[in-house]
């Protein structure tokens, strides 16, 4: 996998110089495609590089383990090791979904359904509007329940707890080694979750005979969370860890920060038919002036007008949308 990941990092390398390239800048197509490409990247890169980083972390701390003989250091050594060979699934399959080609269809149009919202036939007239300029419409409209997406959401929290530990005697805190989340859960309850874990880590003491103690230390901590619907795929991730020395033993203040997608469901009322019950009432009149708006599209004059837009076109030709207002559009009618 190393070979395929530095052949796809030095590929985005050259991606960069090119977008610093005065004359590909100069090409505004050219530079927008390129830089969605850049973008689309940016995530597996920075996980190649975190996962390539690993490995020559490993490699290095191996190396120095051979030629070391100093008890402490090798303890040490042997930790990085395994907190860096523990990163490495998880990455190998973040890196293997990321490479996943993307989906074809993602950057095609979509099709948009317009609803009427709640508030009785009145908020049904915009929909209507949509359907047809010039038609009297009949709508049935039903309730039905829809997913809401209310957002990925990310929340920190700064807490203070007591930890676990024994303090060695005379010993001096150095600082924390391999400080990580060691496992935590999530339990819904009505208007959010709580998210209840602990955070391990190995706290380094120098000892008065200036040697160095590893003490495992544990932290638990619970945060109550809001959200307005359920969250799914809740992350917890450590932020900052500063584990001290207190009268009563060890405590820690760390930050950690949990993210989640919120989704919800709603009733919404939708319009289930339309039926045409004829044309809405239009002028008599045998030639109409009509005075735009500046920003009108077609669609709003042909609603106003309640015409046909295609025939609006033909008898104003030299129309360009949106109207800056000072256009006059003609109607003739034939009178019977």
């Amino acid at each position: 996998m190393r070979d395929k990941l530095e052949k796809i990092i030095k590929a985005y390398e050259e991606l960069e110089k090119k977008l610093s390239d005065p004359a590909v800048a100069s090409d505004i197509k050219e530079f927008t495609r390129l830089n969605k490409e850049y973008a689309h990247q940016s995530d597996l890169i920075a996980a190649s590089r975190e996962y390539i980083g690993a490995l020559d972390d490993i490699e290095a701390a191996k190396e120095m383990l051979h030629d070391t003989t100093d008890a402490d250091e090798k303890e040490m050594l042997q930790m990085d090791i395994s907190e860096n060979e523990a990163k490495l699934p998880q990455l190998e399959e973040d890196i293997k979904y990321m490479l996943i080609p993307s989906d074809p269809n993602d950057d095609k149009n979509t099709i948009v359904e317009i609803r009427s919202a709640a508030g009785g036939d009145e908020a049904a007239i915009f929909a209507g509007d949509l359907y047809s300029a010039t038609a009297k419409l009949e709508t049935e409209r039903r309730e039905i329940s829809s997913s809401v997406f209310f957002g990925q959401k990310c929340e920190r929290y700064s807490l203070t707890e007591k930890s676990s530990g024994d303090l060695p005697e005379g010993g001096r805190l150095i600082a924390p080694l391999g400080e990580k989340i060691l496992s935590y859960s999530v339990t819904e309850r009505e208007g959010g979750l709580t998210v209840d874990g602990i955070v391990r880590a190995d706290l380094l003491f120098r000892n008065g005979d200036n040697g160095i103690t590893a003490v495992p230390s544990e932290t638990p901590f619970s945060v109550e969370i809001s959200c307005e619907g359920k969250a799914r795929g809740v992350r917890v991730c450590l932020v900052d860890f500063a584990p001290r020395v207190r009268p009563d033993g060890i405590g820690t203040e760390f930050t950690i920060a949990v993210s989640f997608f919120d989704f919800g469901e709603k009733k919404i009322s939708c319009i289930a038919s339309v039926t045409e019950t004829g044309e809405r009432k239009r002028s008599d009149a045998a030639v109409s002036v009509f005075l735009p708006k500046a920003g009108d599209e077609l669609w709003d004059v042909a609603k106003q007008l309640g015409e046909d837009g295609e025939l609006i076109v033909k008898l104003n030709p030299g129309l360009s949308f949106p109207l800056t207002g000072k256009e006059r559009i003609l109607l003739y009618r034939r009178k019977d």
